[in-house]
């Protein structure tokens, strides 16, 4: 069976129906202590420009110390062995949809809320881009489906600990450059996955990400000219986290490329693994045709066309539920329109 390499070229597909604007996910901060005010970060599309080439180095000091901060809160707390507790709340914070300029306020914030309050904020911040990217949501599910679940003490302190961790190692700015190029500096979800799990695991799952260094050099010994085809599509069949997107997607800005009009298909026999990809994915804004599938590419090939079906299936969910969404909305309104106009002729009777 001929394998699918790193770069292999793939169809490239039709681009989604846009989300309705009427529709707004909630978002319902505990009301004892309230949000601070700020104005979600809409979409960022890319810039066209040509970007200074980064040297071949990674910004690995940080992501170390946030990954080995976060697995020792984790494990001193006595989370448990559910990894994607700890692993989860990095993403929910790194995918917190509110501008970073006000980065301090929002860790503030969240420093301030009980272990339950913050379970409930990392459940609306899903729910936010569950709306926008159901299809990489879904795959992200292995490490945020904690956030619908019942947590025992020990889980709940856990988590509220890895938050104060992370936020304290700088997780906010790490992630929250307003433009994707400075935000795809570090993949946070690789060392976190890797300080997290132990060595007996990586070992039976055969699991050893790529250091970034070495994805860096193998991106520009490949695609160093910075030629591209419009519409060209990547594939890593072992994607891991998308440490070797995470340095193509660099050089494809750094050429003046816009990544939303390339195809990304990633495979990985390890479904967390996978979900840390569709976090990724959204943090580096890799743009709308985006394909992760969950499978062993030894065995089963190609599974791009397996996840394409799949991820057609999760968008027509999600715009049959937008469209229920605005429906009601616009029943409700007539029905008050109405109760306000029978009110107001009683009032005018009684008159």
């Amino acid at each position: 069976m001929e394998q699918p390499s790193l770069f292999d070229d793939l169809d490239p597909e039709p681009q989604e129906k846009p989300i309705p604007p009427a529709f707004r996910a909630p978002a319902r901060p505990p009301a004892h202590n309230p949000a601070p005010t700020l104005t979600p970060r809409a979409p960022t599309r890319v810039i066209q420009r040509q970007h200074t080439p980064r040297p071949l180095t990674n910004a690995k000091a940080d992501g170390q110390a946030l990954g080995e901060a976060v697995a020792y809160a984790w494990h001193t707390g006595f989370g448990g062995t559910d990894i994607g507790i700890p692993l989860g709340t990095v993403a929910a914070l790194a995918l917190f949809p509110l501008h970073r300029s006000r980065s301090r306020d929002i860790g503030d914030w969240l420093l301030s809320l009980t272990p339950a309050e913050l379970q409930a904020t990392y459940r609306e911040v899903m729910a936010w881009h569950w709306v926008r990217r159901p299809d990489l949501i879904d795959t992200a599910l292995p490490i945020l489906r904690w956030t619908e679940q019942e947590l025992n003490k020990n889980q709940l302190d856990a988590m509220a600990a890895v938050t104060r961790a992370a936020l304290k190692h700088g997780v906010l700015e790490i992630t929250g450059h307003p433009d994707p190029y400075g935000r795809a500096d570090t993949d946070l979800m690789s060392w976190t996955l890797t300080q997290l799990r132990s060595r007996g695991a990586q070992q039976g799952l055969g699991e050893y990400h790529t250091p970034p260094e070495v994805c860096d050099v193998i991106a520009r010994m490949t695609y160093g000219d910075g030629q591209f085809r419009p519409g060209q599509a990547f594939n890593d069949p072992a994607c891991g986290t998308g440490g070797l997107f995470r340095a193509l997607v660099q050089i494809v800005r750094e050429a003046g490329h816009d990544p939303h009009e390339h195809t990304w298909v990633m495979q990985d026999i390890d479904a967390i693994a996978a979900a840390g990809a569709a976090v990724n994915a959204i943090i580096w804004d890799l743009g709308p045709k985006v394909l992760i599938a969950v499978g062993d590419t030894l065995a089963h090939g190609d599974l791009a066309e397996q996840a394409y079906e799949r991820r057609k299936g999760i968008l027509a969910h999600r715009d049959e539920i937008v469209r229920q969404a605005v429906t009601l909305a616009a029943v409700r309104g007539v029905e008050n329109l109405i109760t306000m106009a029978a009110a107001g002729a009683e009032s005018t009777v009684g008159a």
